[in-house]
């Protein structure tokens, strides 16, 4: 549709709205009800030009396949003519081989011919016609050698173009193949756009504060109410954990979901083992002992005071919930890793919400130490995973800024991780661009360290793909987490945008695979596709769900 029909239609919309509005005020004599009236008229137009433009854009997909369907047919007719031609040479090649065996039955009677003229002239007979007959049988041998030497050639040229014909017969029928695998994808990309999966996506818990909001991850979401915390949760699919040195695949589900539905997650219930009791890991204590040692200092009486305390408390109470949201594999849907988000409860059992209006001003220390104790208690969680016998993909944690800037507290978390292999190998540590960029060369030796334990690392955050990723693989940095607007809006608008398409083929090739966070709906998962990437993350394809556990 032409841009000044774009405008002029939106004009219209804008025009509609304006009138609906001023003629329901002048009706209604209430200004406010006219501004609704003509607001909901500009959103009717709106929705009804969108539809008229995805409508346009099914009508072209069809198009293409109706073409795929027509060069189908075209493909399917040729293969018959060959076929055709190849049966016609198959029948000339054996009319051939019929006239040589002919022409040698008639040199066996020339010679016949000739040993019976050869008796009758030592008998004394006349030879004088016999000389003629045998002369003309000689003449009429060597004619039918003449003829049987161009029936041979013709042959061999018919056996040539019967080959050349069989070669072009196996080409066509491999493009036709090709096709049909073609159409087939097609096929089930227009299923994927017309379904939607039968029951809503859950909603996601509202986040959870541990008083700031630099406190936590941005994605991290709250503890549910009570009443919703125990209700019943769909199955996990767990994946093979993916290693740095993959181990054998293990053998997948018996059914596996459908292409157009994302696989919930599973919601165990977890009897945390001893190492998982009130006080924690060697870690968390550690954690805890810092935040006692500065919340003296920085905690009064205010509001801001009393909510730092209750985060303590729930920190120290072990009063922390972990949320696992699917990360899964392109086009399949299919959960391979999790993204770990952490939830404080207070006493009450209620979520404990962000304070908007807390002055961190000189609580930077304590702020720091309760983002670490969140840290441990999450990664106490996701060994108490292992703990309940799941098989399942890598575990992505979002590591704060303030967090990687603290060498002390990677100190322990080495130690921790040497301790625990098997949580060492299943975790995945995000960092953010810009906390890299900030922070990145005081942390270089702690990212080492970390990655001698088996842990890897993710970047995300991704403002800027001019990064040398080459020395990120050096530091044990094994994904890369691109927005799914950023990924578009970067193809659209690069000077090579082929360049962008291929980002996920080039990554792959160095050791990092590239997951695309952010996805809402299958027309911006069908593009993605095309760029070849090979996980995906979002509400399309399933909210953070709680893990259950008992006590």
């Amino acid at each position: 549709m032409d841009k000044r029909i774009h405008l002029i239609l939106v004009a219209a919309y804008v025009a509609a709205g304006f009138v609906g509005m001023i003629a329901s005020w002048l009706a209604s004599g209430q200004f406010f009800i006219g501004m609704i009236t003509g607001a909901v008229i500009v959103m009717l137009g709106a929705l009804s030009h969108e539809f008229i433009l995805r409508r346009d854009g099914f009508k072209r997909v069809l198009k293409g396949v109706v073409g795929l369907r027509d060069k189908v047919e075209q493909i399917e007719r040729g293969i018959d003519g060959i076929q055709k031609d190849v049966g016609k040479a198959t029948a000339d090649a054996r009319g051939a081989n019929t006239a040589a065996q002919q022409v040698q039955q008639i040199q066996e009677l020339a010679q016949k011919t000739a040993e019976e003229f050869e008796a009758f002239k030592s008998q004394g007979g006349s030879a004088n016609g016999l000389a003629q007959t045998v002369e003309q049988l000689q003449a009429a041998a060597q004619q039918t050698a003449s003829d049987i030497e161009i029936i041979q050639n013709a042959g061999n040229q018919l056996h040539s173009e019967f080959m050349a014909m069989q070669q072009q017969l196996a080409e066509q029928q491999q493009q036709f193949e090709q096709v049909q695998a073609m159409l087939q994808q097609m096929q089930g990309t227009m299923d994927a756009l017309a379904s939607r999966p039968a029951e809503p996506v859950p909603q996601p818990p509202q986040q959870t504060a541990a008083v700031h909001p630099d406190l936590v991850p941005e994605r991290m979401p709250a503890q549910p109410p009570p009443e919703q915390a125990v209700m019943e949760q769909p199955v996990m699919e767990q994946p093979p954990m993916e290693q740095p040195a993959p181990p054998p695949a293990p053998e997948p589900p018996a059914a596996e979901p459908a292409p157009d539905e994302p696989t919930p997650l599973e919601q165990p219930v977890m009897a945390p083992p001893a190492a998982l009791a009130a006080t924690g890991s060697d870690l968390v204590n550690a954690t805890l002992q810092e935040i006692d040692a500065h919340l003296s200092q920085a905690a009064g009486d205010g509001n801001a005071d009393v909510t730092l305390r209750a985060v303590v408390e729930a920190l120290k109470a072990d009063a922390v919930d972990l949320y696992l949201e699917p990360i899964v594999t392109l086009p399949e849907r299919k959960p391979a890793h999790y993204e770990c988000h952490g939830g404080l409860r207070g006493a009450d059992g209620t979520p404990l919400a962000v304070d908007p209006n807390l002055d961190p001003t000189g609580r930077e220390e304590l702020m720091r130490s309760i983002e670490n104790a969140l840290l441990a208690r999450c990664l106490d969680r996701i060994a108490a995973v292992d703990a309940a016998g799941l098989d399942g993909g890598a575990c992505f944690y979002n590591v704060a800024a303030e967090t990687l800037a603290d060498r002390g507290f990677f100190a322990g978390l080495i130690r921790h991780l040497q301790a625990n292999p098997a949580l060492a190998q299943r975790l995945v540590l995000e960092c953010p661009q810009s906390a890299l960029m900030e922070y990145g060369e005081q942390a270089v030796q702690d990212l080492v360290e970390v990655q001698e334990t088996g842990c890897r690392f993710s970047i995300d955050g991704i403002t800027d793909l001019e990064i040398d990723f080459e020395s990120l693989v050096g530091f044990g940095f094994r994904f890369v987490k691109v927005g799914s607007k950023f990924m578009r809006v970067q193809a659209n608008t690069a000077d090579d945008p082929e360049s962008v398409r291929g980002l996920a083929r080039e990554l792959k090739g160095i050791g990092i695979d590239v997951i695309v966070e952010n996805v809402e709906t299958d027309l911006s998962l069908v593009e993605l596709i095309a760029f070849d990437i090979g996980y995906g993350q979002g509400s399309l394809f399933g909210q953070p769900a709680l893990m259950q556990r008992t006590a």
